[in-house]
């Protein structure tokens, strides 16, 4: 389920202190969603804990994700490697200043944890953002975050491989943001220590160099491009 309202530039443009005229990149616009992260943050928490309380006992994941890339995010795939979230699954897109909230739970009677990845397509262009989740059986909860291009699929093995590579584990408190960026976008994480977990995934865009040089997309191949042809001039 999504919480919240999209967030577009306009809104930017309408804020006091915005000069006139000037144009909204999508790194304003980022920074400005980031500001309002805590609008629905209460909300978002309040509606993944009401899954839980209706699931019952057993590990689970709460998830829940922040967009703040200035883009719309659509779901584009699901590794499940231990458990499943059929009863609240992801949403399909997920607009700019939205959180959207999934419970992910481990499969009965057996003796896993809850332990998979979330992906989405970032609109206009070719890259996709994975939020991995571990909320262990045994051991403590980690989790990570993937930004990559599309053509990388991601296997469950892979997933696994990343938790292992980046494992960022609760130490008694709800850690620090881990950052992983790719193409200008920049997704954290941060796990609780709870046998049940929440997480709380943020995606968010900075680079003032792509804005000015991006058209149409937002991909490495397309800045390339252009600083090749503006070298030639």
């Amino acid at each position: 389920m999504n919480i919240g309202i999209e967030i577009q530039k306009s809104e930017v443009q309408a804020q006091p202190e915005w000069p006139e005229k000037k144009e909204v990149t999508q790194t304003d616009l980022s920074k400005y969603t980031l500001r309002k992260i805590d609008l629905f943050r209460d909300v978002a928490v309040e509606k993944v804990n009401s899954y839980k309380e209706e699931y019952g006992n057993g590990i689970s994941s709460l998830i829940s994700i922040y967009n703040a890339s200035g883009k719309t995010l659509t779901f584009a795939n699901q590794n499940n490697v231990h458990g499943h979230n059929s009863k609240y699954p992801p949403t399909h897109t997920i607009l700019n200043g939205q959180w959207s909230v999934v419970l992910h739970v481990h499969s009965s009677g057996a003796a896993v944890g809850s332990q998979g990845a979330l992906t989405y397509l970032i609109e206009d262009t070719d890259i996709e953002a994975s939020f991995i989740f571990d909320s262990s059986y045994s051991g403590s909860n980690s989790a990570s975050t993937l930004v990559f291009p599309k053509a990388q699929l991601l296997t469950k093995d892979m997933a696994i491989n990343m938790m292992l590579k980046q494992r960022y584990e609760a130490d008694g408190n709800i850690v620090s943001p881990m950052t992983v960026s790719y193409g200008g976008f920049n997704a954290t994480v941060s796990v609780g220590v709870a046998s049940s977990p929440l997480y709380v995934f943020t995606l968010s865009y900075a680079d003032e160099s792509r804005d000015a040089a991006v058209g149409t997309s937002n991909t490495d191949a397309d800045v390339a491009q252009k600083e090749n042809e503006e070298c030639q001039h």
